[in-house]
């Protein structure tokens, strides 16, 4: 996703979410997936705690169904660390660090 296409994307992303949500259930993989894309949409907007909320929730519910040794919690946690890389880099980071405090 590019940094333009995010405001275009973001209300799809949000309906996919509301749609697994309804379809799969909240703590369905293919939700996590969901949130997972949204937080990459939201990182890119610059809003940043709500994208670390999303990434943590689709970690909670990858590692709920899948172990802690899934190749999603890979890709999503790559994704999370990028996040903590750039506020670190804007010196924003001690507020972005609840991953590491669990």
């Amino acid at each position: 996703m590019h940094k333009g296409t995010t405001k275009q994307a973001q209300p799809l992303l949000e309906r996919a979410v509301a749609i697994s949500e309804q379809t799969f259930g909240p703590e369905h993989p293919t939700t996590a997936g969901c949130l997972s894309n949204l937080a990459e949409a939201y990182a890119l907007q610059s809003r940043h705690q709500e994208a670390e909320s999303l990434y943590l929730h689709a970690l909670a519910i990858y590692k709920q169904a899948f172990g802690q040794d899934h190749p999603n919690i890979a890709i999503v946690m790559e994704a999370y660390t990028s996040l903590l890389e750039h506020l670190k880099g804007q010196k924003k980071l001690p507020n972005y660090c609840k991953l590491l405090t669990r």
